[in-house]
């Protein structure tokens, strides 16, 4: 959120600072786990069959139309199956996913990848989301299988770093279940554990 400081006492105001951080909407996008540009540098290779989640903070604006999930694939994975991108509810139900991505990932780029179902396998274009101050949602990737799996752009791949402080339940980056072959339709938002896979996700409409 931005930060609005105003020096001065009325009716004579001095100044008014903003905070330039980067933020989302100042790429037209609604969210994200971090800024894009902390994830030049590095790339982090997923476990075939495991959920990994990111925790995506939502602030402003108080209501949300998502119909995008964008994601960069930094190295090619070869011959992969049943890939998906999902978003989850802060207490762990899966609100909407993507696609199969096992095709589109199999070229280094990056991506804006379409929702396209809800999480009873419904088909839908777009996810309303209500959000106030602290609301967040989990969004999720999995690799099912593969001969070369994908890398993707990524922070620091350090599990005890980029999870520094964070209570169960409120991980920035976490790891989920094994063995997949789709996305789960729930998940245990405690029961999430480190991980050093860390990839840049964000949401868009």
């Amino acid at each position: 959120m931005a930060r609005l400081e105003v020096r001065g006492t009325a009716p004579y105001v001095a100044s008014i600072l903003y905070d330039i951080t980067p933020q989302p909407r100042h790429q037209g996008l609604l969210a994200w786990d971090f800024d894009p540009v902390g994830g030049t540098q590095n790339t982090t290779v997923p476990s075939a069959g495991v959920l990994y989640v990111a925790r995506v903070n939502l602030e402003l604006p108080p209501s949300y139309t998502v119909t995008k999930i964008y994601v960069r694939v930094g190295t090619a994975g070869i011959t992969l199956t049943n890939c998906y991108a999902g978003i989850y509810s802060s207490v762990g139900g899966l609100l909407a996913r993507t696609a199969d991505q096992s095709t589109v990932w199999t070229t280094a780029s990056g991506y804006a990848m379409a929702i396209a179902f809800d999480g009873s396998g419904g088909a839908i274009s777009s996810l309303a989301v209500t959000a106030s101050a602290g609301t967040l949602v989990w969004v999720g990737l999995l690799v099912g299988s593969a001969t070369t799996l994908p890398a993707f752009r990524a922070g620091a791949n350090v599990a005890d770093l980029i999870n520094a402080g964070a209570a169960a339940g409120t991980k920035r980056f976490g790891q989920n279940g094994t063995g997949l072959v789709a996305l789960p339709s729930s998940i245990t938002p405690t029961s999430v554990t480190n991980t050093s896979f860390s990839p840049w996700l964000a949401l868009g409409a």
